[in-house]
């Protein structure tokens, strides 16, 4: 399980972000170009696990909603 809230993670995100986008170069942080500071497979990682967890939560709601369709007498 994953811990949110957890200061020293936080610190640890927060001064890469810090370091990606020096207040010198600019002082927005822009979500397109946080891809920029992340290597290619790890981006390609992150965006195959995100399909995958995406997929499997739509099929999982769609067998709920079968499952109570069939519950309450029929589709």
């Amino acid at each position: 399980m994953r811990d949110r809230l957890n200061p020293i993670t936080t610190r640890r995100h927060l001064t890469y972000l810090a370091r990606a986008f020096p207040a010198a170069t600019t002082r927005d942080i822009a979500f397109w170009r946080i891809a920029g500071t992340v290597s290619q497979l790890r981006l390609i990682r992150a965006l195959a696990l995100g399909l995958t967890a995406n997929l499997a939560k739509i099929g999982l709601v769609r067998v709920m909603e079968r499952d109570r369709a069939t519950a309450d007498g029929g589709w």
